[in-house]
């Protein structure tokens, strides 16, 4: 991949950053702002930087495997700051840090800590009880008023936006 491009075309879009350590990308950044580099000029391929400087300064990637940040800055390319892994070794990193929303939450972004686990997508998820019931239960108002009106309007009368009350 980076058969092309040399250590000083690299650094040349590269600065440094003595306090941390990081070398800061200064070439293009994907919206999430990890580095591109475009490989073999303008018709050349984007690349994701940290990669590139994977392969220039440690060797190439095997495949399926990402290259990840300890230092948890997404436009560092400093080679001592990046790890080869796959997504699960990321994961435990971020997880390690507390970078993984909710995960271990003993209660949920409202306060309630009635867990439970369903499975999504064929892997195991958590999610409240409580918001979930709360969630039915405005769903059935919702739709039991948006059926009234449509029955009113289907049949000439004016649709009513008062409270509906349920017990």
């Amino acid at each position: 991949m980076a058969h092309q491009v040399t250590k000083a075309w690299f650094e040349s879009r590269v600065e440094r950053i003595p306090e941390a350590g990081c070398w800061i990308w200064n070439g293009m950044l994907t919206n999430k702002g990890y580095g591109k580099a475009r490989l073999h000029g303008r018709s050349g391929r984007k690349t994701l930087a940290h990669r590139v400087a994977w392969e220039l300064y440690r060797g190439p990637i095997q495949s399926g495997l990402l290259v990840c940040h300890h230092c948890d800055v997404p436009s560092c390319v400093n080679p001592a700051h990046l790890f080869v892994g796959t997504q699960t070794d990321n994961m435990a990193d971020a997880s390690r840090k507390g970078r993984c929303s909710r995960q271990g939450a003993e209660f949920c972004g409202r306060g309630h800590s009635d867990w439970g686990v369903r499975r999504h997508y064929g892997k195991p998820e958590r999610y409240c009880r409580v918001c979930k019931r709360e969630s039915r239960a405005a769903n059935s108002v919702r739709s039991r008023i948006r059926n009234r009106n449509r029955y009113r309007l289907a049949h000439g009368l004016e649709p009513s936006f008062e409270e509906f009350v349920y017990g």
